[in-house]
């Protein structure tokens, strides 16, 4: 059975009120919708608008306006969007963490065996390294909003490079002490840390700004 045009406008137009605009999700569930819709007129005998009620009616609680701890509670979107927003962002923040304590783990043990030259060589590599990680950014940033379309990929850069890319020119060692790598022995491990993760953290970047870009050759679906 095959759906009139007007029958998939409002189809769309559900997609639309619901703000569900991320078309790696969109897809998948405009041809789901149009399937279920399809198999509910065939085997139950019903019109359209009928069998297209049960399917919103099914459709409302995964795609109501949700917000999630884990990326802020400004931030908000369909339920199924965000739900799968924050299973990547954990993996995200999971995978940084442990590289964090990597690097502050092998700071302890070798702790003593650098000058403070050398860590103030290293906290000048830093800020070099936060200057050329928020270029880039900016560029990546730039080539997503030139594309027409959005999704899930895109909405987790945009929320985590805000904070991240504030990171990387407020606290630059380059130009600011604070979070130094060698001042106080109390505080070097925290900063450590700190820094660790927001270099780790960048890289999640790169795999966001690919997953989004490979959506380029696709038809996206708006209208």
């Amino acid at each position: 059975m095959k759906l009139q045009q007007s029958e998939l406008k409002q189809i769309r137009d559900f997609l639309d009120k619901k703000e569900l605009f991320q078309i790696d999700l969109r897809a998948e569930i405009y041809d789901h919708i149009i399937e279920s819709t399809c198999q509910n007129m065939r085997l139950n005998s019903v019109d359209f608008d009928e069998a297209f009620c049960v399917e919103t009616q099914r459709w409302n609680i995964e795609l109501d306006n949700y917000s999630s701890f884990w990326l802020g509670l400004y931030w908000n979107g369909p339920r199924i969007m965000i739900s799968k927003s924050v299973k990547q962002i954990k993996k995200v923040y999971l995978k940084s963490t442990l590289a964090s304590l990597f690097i502050v783990l092998t700071a302890f043990i070798l702790n003593g065996i650098f000058s403070i030259t050398f860590l103030d060589s290293i906290s000048k590599i830093i800020g070099a390294v936060y200057i050329i990680f928020f270029v880039i950014l900016l560029v990546y940033d730039y080539r997503i909003k030139t594309t027409d379309y959005q999704t899930t990929f895109s909405f987790l850069f945009k929320i985590n490079a805000i904070g991240v890319g504030f990171v990387y020119v407020l606290y630059n060692p380059l130009w600011t002490n604070f979070m130094s790598i060698y001042d106080d022995d109390s505080l070097m491990y925290i900063s450590i840390g700190l820094h660790a993760f927001a270099i780790s953290f960048f890289f999640s970047f790169s795999g966001l700004y690919n997953s989004h870009m490979s959506f380029n050759n696709q038809k996206v679906l708006w209208h």
